[in-house]
C-alpha cells in the first residue's frame, strides 16, 4: 500500500471515529436537555456537529397529518403566524402523512404541490431531507426537516437515522406520557377511554321501561250518588261523614214548612167537600134533582183527596233515604245545613267501602302510549315506602281539565282481588309504567320536548 493510500485510509477513519464522536456527543447533550426548548435548540442547532445543513426545522406532532414549528436553526422564537413557519408546518405535516412518514428519506421537488414547491425554491435550498424522530415501540413524536444545497450520502441518512432515533429517546423522556401513535391505530392509552365510550354508549342503548308519575286518588268502584229529589232547604242531616248507613236509612231532610201548611189547606179542603157530599146525599134521597149534583161533588171530593195524597208524598220525599247499605261521602254537615238545593243536585255518595279503584290524573305532557292492564304502582302520601300493586283498566282518549286548571288523561287502576282495599280518598302519586324504550329516549324525553315546545321545533 502505497504512503498516499495509507493517509486516505487514516483520513477515512479519522472521519469515521470523528463522526461517531459527534453522534455519541450529540445524543448526550439530547438527553441533558432539561425541557423542551433546550432539547429544541439541540435538535435544530447542534446536530450541525454531525453534518452540515443551512437550515433545519423540528416539527412536533400532535396527531397524524397535524402538528406545529417549535424550533427553526439560527431563530430564537418561532412566530406561527409567519408565511415561512406557517408553510413548513403544513409541509411537515403532508410529510407526516405519507406511507415512508416513518423512514427517512430525501423529498423530490415533484412529489409536492406545484404551490409547495414554489415556496419551496423561495426558502428553502433544493436539497431536503426528512428525518422522522421514532422509536421501536412506535411512538413519532414530531420530525426533523434539513435542507442544504449539497445531496444526501447514504452514509449521512444512516447517521442521522441513528441520531434520530436518540433525539426521539430523548423527547419522549421529557414526556412520558406522550400518546404513542401507531399509523391509523387509535392510540393505546386511549383504550379505556374508547371501552368507557362503547360502555356508555351500549347502556344508552339498553332497552327499560318508559314509565310516568301522576297524582292519584282511592275512590269507590259505582258509587251511588244521592241528589235532593226536589227543590228545597237542607233542615237537617242525620248521619255523620265517612260513617256506614243501612240501606232505608234517613240521610237528610229538607225544610217542610211549606209542604205541612200545604197539607193542612189541603185536608181541610178535603173534609169540606166529603161533608158537602154527605149533606147532598141526604138530599137526594127525596130530591131527584140533588142526584144530578152528587157525580160533581164526587169528583170535587176525589180531587181533593188527590191533592192530599200528592202533598202526603212530597212530604215523605223530603225524608231522603239510603237506596243500600255503604259509607256516606260528604265534607261537612255544617256546609249543608240551611243550604238551598235544587232539584238533582249532588248532595252525597254511598259507596262500598270494600270496593276501591285508584284515579288517576295524567297531565297531557307526560301522556305516553299506555296498554291495557299496564303495570301501575301507587305510592300512598301516609306510607310512600309500601307501594301498593295495581293495573290499568282504562284511559280517557280526550283530555278533561282538572280542578287546578291544567288539561288531565284519567286513568283508572284496579288492584288485586287478594290486596286489603285501601281506604275512600287516599292520596299520593302512581307510578305508570307504559311502553320499553331505550335509556337514551328515557333519559332525554323531558329536555326534548321542553326544547320542541320552546323552539317550536
Amino acid at each position: 500500500m502505497t504512503e498516499a493510500q495509507q493517509k486516505g485510509a487514516v483520513d477515512s477513519l479519522q472521519g469515521r471515529l470523528r463522526s461517531l464522536g459527534s453522534l455519541l456527543e450529540l445524543g448526550k447533550m439530547a438527553r441533558d436537555a432539561p425541557d423542551d426548548e433546550a432539547l429544541g435548540f439541540v435538535l435544530v442547532n447542534e446536530t450541525h456537529l454531525l453534518t452540515p445543513y443551512r437550515q433545519a426545522i423540528l416539527w412536533r406532532r400532535i396527531s397524524p397529518g397535524r402538528g406545529e414549528v417549535v424550533a427553526i436553526s439560527g431563530l430564537f422564537r418561532v412566530d406561527p403566524q409567519t408565511p415561512f413557519v406557517a408553510w413548513s408546518s403544513r409541509l411537515c405535516a403532508t410529510l407526516d402523512r405519507d406511507a415512508d412518514a416513518a423512514q427517512v428519506r430525501v423529498i423530490a421537488p415533484d412529489t409536492l404541490p406545484e404551490a409547495d414547491q414554489a415556496a419551496w425554491a423561495e426558502w428553502l435550498p433544493a436539497e431536503l431531507l426528512w428525518l422522522p424522530l421514532s422509536v421501536s415501540s412506535g411512538a413519532r413524536p414530531g420530525g426533523l426537516l434539513l435542507a442544504r444545497e449539497a445531496p444526501w450520502s447514504p452514509v449521512e441518512q444512516e447517521l442521522l437515522a441513528v441520531l434520530a432515533e436518540s433525539y426521539a429517546h430523548a423527547w419522549l423522556a421529557l414526556h412520558p406520557h406522550h400518546r404513542v401513535q401507531l399509523g391509523p391505530f387509535p392510540d393505546i392509552r386511549r383504550l379505556p377511554l374508547l371501552v368507557l365510550a362503547a360502555v356508555v354508549v351500549g347502556a344508552l342503548a339498553l332497552p327499560v321501561d318508559l314509565s310516568v308519575l301522576a297524582p292519584a286518588e282511592v275512590v269507590p268502584i259505582d258509587p251511588v250518588v244521592v241528589r235532593s229529589p226536589q227543590d228545597g232547604v237542607i233542615d237537617q242531616f242525620l248521619v255523620r261523614p265517612n260513617r256506614m248507613v243501612k240501606s232505608g236509612d234517613i240521610l237528610f231532610t229538607l225544610d217542610d214548612t211549606n209542604l205541612r201548611n200545604r197539607q193542612d189547606v189541603a185536608r181541610t179542603e178535603m173534609e169540606s167537600a166529603q161533608q158537602e157530599y154527605r149533606q147532598e146525599a141526604q138530599r137526594a134521597v127525596l130530591d131527584a134533582d140533588s142526584k144530578t149534583r152528587l157525580a160533581l161533588l164526587q169528583g170535587r171530593v176525589e180531587q181533593r183527596r188527590t191533592e192530599v195524597t200528592h202533598v202526603e208524598n212530597l212530604l215523605e220525599r223530603t225524608r231522603v233515604r239510603a237506596s243500600r247499605d255503604g259509607m256516606a261521602l260528604f265534607e261537612d254537615v255544617n256546609d249543608w245545613l240551611g243550604r238551598p238545593v235544587a232539584v238533582g243536585e249532588r248532595v252525597l255518595t254511598l259507596a262500598n267501602p270494600a270496593a276501591t279503584e285508584l284515579e288517576i290524573h295524567l297531565p297531557v305532557p307526560d301522556a305516553v302510549r299506555l296498554e291495557p292492564n299496564a303495570e301501575v304502582k301507587f305510592f300512598s302520601n301516609n306510607q310512600p315506602e309500601q307501594p301498593l300493586p295495581a293495573h290499568l283498566v282504562e284511559a280517557a282518549f280526550r283530555p278533561t281539565s282538572a280542578p287546578e286548571g291544567f288539561l288531565i288523561y284519567r286513568l283508572t287502576a284496579r288492584f288485586p282481588n287478594e290486596l286489603t282495599p285501601p281506604r275512600i280518598g287516599l292520596r299520593g302519586t302512581a307510578r305508570v309504567v307504559g311502553q320499553e324504550v331505550s335509556l337514551f329516549h328515557f333519559l332525554l324525553r323531558r329536555p326534548l320536548a321542553a326544547l320542541r315546545r320552546m323552539t317550536g321545533i
